[in-house]
Order: structure tokens, then sequence, then C-alpha cells
């Protein structure tokens, strides 16, 4: 063999164990050359916020716009609304980008609030008809999800002492992630798809409004709406309803097929999103 086939060889030996040994590590190198927490694609979810439950009205919940990091560093949260009543029949969301090392930051972040173990003692302060932070983050070694009722409302007498630290590390954590999304969301998020979910309503119901609703025609005779579930709206249909959403209100009835009267809870879809239909 001569040298310079002996050295070819050697480097294509070198190249493949490289390769093998990529293949194997559980991480995913960052544009720094630091390793992100886990693997998974691009537009996974690595941390979601929500906030629901509650003393609301019907539909407050589903329509609700959750705080998102994604895998890439894409970031979700919801936007700024017209302060006027009635309001848009859809939440605004906002997006932007976090860097690599910043999403790296706030899981490392998680897991000092002590998130990244698999039960946290929050304790349940006594009051009522409030709202449930949930908080989910994708660790290494696993997707761990936590519900914290009444978050900020730390200083209930019926909390113990650790109950209160475990508390205020989740308030401090929420409020990490939140402020570093919302400085980096900047720019409409583009709907690519609507949930919809809807309540039947009579005429009696619209009698005696201080506002009265405007009247439009549901555009989808043949996707009919129903109290059960909720409706995907998916491809072409998107810009058929982004189209008749401009004439819409957040207290807008809508006449379908048969000449039922409805109201709407509509929301975009967003990554992570349960598909109402199989």
């Amino acid at each position: 063999m001569t040298r310079t086939r002996a050295l070819a060889l050697l480097a294509l030996i070198a190249l493949t164990v490289a390769g093998l040994a990529c293949s194997d590590d559980d991480s995913v190198e960052t544009g720094d050359g630091s390793p992100t927490t886990g693997t998974g694609a691009p537009d996974d979810v690595v941390i979601s916020i929500e906030v629901g439950g509650g003393f609301v009205p019907q539909g407050t919940d589903f329509a609700s716009v959750p705080t998102l990091v994604l895998r890439d560093g894409t970031v979700i949260t919801g936007g700024a609304s017209i302060a006027i009543y009635p309001g848009g029949p859809v939440s605004p969301v906002v997006t932007g980008r976090l860097g690599d090392d910043e999403v790296a930051a706030l899981i490392d972040a998680a897991a000092e609030a002590g998130l990244d173990a698999d039960a946290i003692d929050a304790g349940q302060p006594g009051v009522t008809d409030v709202p449930t932070t949930t908080i989910t983050v994708a660790f290494a070694d696993g997707t761990r999800t936590h519900d914290v009722y009444a978050l900020g409302m730390d200083d209930d007498p019926g909390l113990t002492d650790d109950q209160q630290a475990v508390r205020r590390a989740v308030g401090e954590l929420v409020a990490e992630v939140t402020g570093a999304v919302g400085t980096a969301a900047d720019q409409p998020y583009e709907p690519v798809g609507y949930q919809v979910q809807a309540f039947p309503r009579t005429p009696a119901d619209l009698e005696g409004l201080d506002v009265a609703p405007n009247e439009l025609a549901w555009p989808f005779p043949d996707l009919p709406l129903s109290a059960e579930g909720c409706l995907d709206i998916e491809g072409d249909r998107v810009a058929a309803l982004t189209d008749a959403l401009t004439d819409a209100t957040q207290i807008t009835t809508w006449t379908d097929a048969q000449g039922g009267l409805w109201q709407l809870a509509i929301r975009l879809t967003l990554p992570g999103d349960t598909r109402c239909s199989p």
C-alpha cells in the first residue's frame, strides 16, 4: 500500500468513528459549540406556560394563548389587545426568536427552580375561582409538567415555609421565561390553522345586551358546528376563515346552514396543540 492510500484510509476511519460518536450523543450542539438540553425536532416545544381555570367566561380558556419556547429558539406568546369592547374574534399572537444559549439558560433556570423533579409541593392557598398556572419543560431526561394553583398568592397562612419557597421559585421562573419571550416576540404570528369551539345561542340569549352582536354566516356549510369538542380549520379553509374574521368580533353570532345560532371561541393553531379530531 502506498503512503498516500494509507493516509486516505486513516482519514476515512477517523471520519467514520467521529460520525458514530456524534450519532450516539444525546445533546444538540448550538451555534457557539455548547450543547443544548435534549434532542428533538426544531419545532418541538421545550417550555410551555399556560394559565387557565378559575371564574372566567365560556370559551376563555380555549381561546387563551400560552407562552411557548421551541427547540430552535422560536418563541410565541399573546400580543397586545386594543382596550375596546367588543374586542377582536381571535386573541393576537406574536413571535420572535431567542438564541440557542438563551433557550438552554431558561431550561437550566427551570431545573434550578426544581421543575426537573417528578412532582413539586406548592400547596393549595385557601382561595377559590382563581387560575392555575401549568408549566411544562422538556429536560434531557424527559418532560415534566407541574400545575400551581393561585400562583402569586404565596403568603397564604395555610402554606408551609417549604411550599412558599417552591411557589416563589416557580414564580421567578415564570417571570424570567415570560420576560425573555415578551422581549423577543415582536412580530405577528401568521395563522397556519385555527381551532374553533362552538356554543349554541338562541334569540332570547341576545335580548337586552348592552352591545348587540353582529351576525355572520359560518363559511363552511360542509363543516357543521357542534357543541361537542372543537374543529380544526386547515388547508384552504384557513384563508377563508381569515377573511370572514375581518368583520367579526368576540361576541359575533354565527349562523350555520340549518339556521342555528352560535357563538365561537377561536384560537390560532400553535406548535404542540392537540388536534380537535383524529
